[in-house]
């Protein structure tokens, strides 16, 4: 099963950085973020990708699980804890920072 979702708004979590912002089982999973996503990520088994895109904002919560050796692909802003806090995000997967991408605390 391939599976895409396309953020162009705002996904979140009650819990804010703390909860569980996207999750999958098995499958392809494809995510694509213009907005902002603030939470963890936790994609199943599979070929899985995570594309935060020029303009947007990933405020990772303590995991991102793309699965082993699957990518996440940043041109945007990455920020572990959200804007003004310092969180450890736990990767599983392989980060790609493009030149226009941005890490911050």
């Amino acid at each position: 099963m391939h599976n895409t979702f396309t953020n162009q708004g705002v996904v979140t979590t009650h819990g804010g950085t703390a909860g569980t912002a996207i999750l999958a089982s098995s499958g392809n999973d494809h995510i694509h973020n213009h907005g902002t996503i603030t939470g963890a990520v936790q994609l199943g088994d599979g070929s899985n990708s995570f594309t935060n895109h020029a303009a947007s904002f990933f405020n990772a919560g303590t995991a991102i699980n793309l699965g082993t050796g699957n990518n996440s692909s940043n041109s945007g802003t990455l920020s572990p804890g959200g804007g003004g806090h310092i969180e450890h995000s736990s990767l599983t997967g392989h980060l790609i920072q493009t030149e226009e991408g941005l890490s911050r605390h």
